[in-house]
């Protein structure tokens, strides 16, 4: 089992969606998925609960005890995604500790590019390897550029997603982009969710 943890100290920054969505790509190649939700607003929960498919097992349980969960289904379960939330705390740093790789999304803005160093430090404390996705950019604007450039001095940048609406539109009725056909969206998650892949199992 692989344990996949989407985490930063900031909010908004797409988080939940990016959980979400990777979680659904896994399903949609026959693992076995679990997810858990970390946020104070169980965003990630409401979509579970709003899914029809029951392709995917939701736990719950304190951050203290996830070591032991991650024991306890290890050999049941492929993929296990988790979602935290946006603020550096216990909860978050036990997640880091018990993952084999944390996801970290951010904005373009430098607002957003500076909150990425707590995660970052967190992950280098536990060792625990740790990629970048640019979430939410604009084509061509100067300032994704820029944070192109930025996020690629401090590590891997391991998926550049657009603004598009159908990731509100799909996450409402508890769906991935990938499973309403074929849309600039459903290729950007496909590519990040390989490039996961690619470094847990690199």
């Amino acid at each position: 089992m692989k344990t996949i943890s989407f985490v930063s100290v900031k909010g908004g920054v797409g988080k939940t969606t990016l959980c979400a969505n990777t979680a659904v790509c896994a399903v949609r190649e026959n693992h076995s998925v679990a997810v858990m939700d970390f946020d104070a607003q169980q965003s990630l929960k409401d979509w579970w609960e709003s899914r029809e498919a029951e392709d995917i097992q939701f736990l719950e349980q304190p951050a203290s005890q996830l070591s032991d969960v991650i024991s306890q289904i290890t050999n049941k379960i492929s993929y296990f995604f988790i979602d935290t939330r946006g603020t550096r705390d216990e909860d978050s740093e036990q997640v880091i500790k018990n993952s084999d790789l944390v996801v970290i999304p951010t904005k373009a803005s430098p607002v957003d590019l500076k909150a990425i160093g707590p995660t970052v430090a967190s992950c280098q404390h536990f060792n625990t390897p740790f990629v970048f996705v640019l979430n939410e950019t604009k084509a061509n604007a100067v300032i994704t550029t820029s944070a192109i450039q930025a996020l690629s001095l401090n590590g891997q940048i391991a998926g550049i997603i657009g603004n598009r609406v159908n990731f509100n539109e799909t996450y409402a009725d508890g769906l991935g982009v990938c499973e309403v056909g074929r849309s600039k969206s459903a290729d950007e998650i496909s590519s990040l969710w390989k490039t996961i892949k690619e470094r847990l199992n690199g």
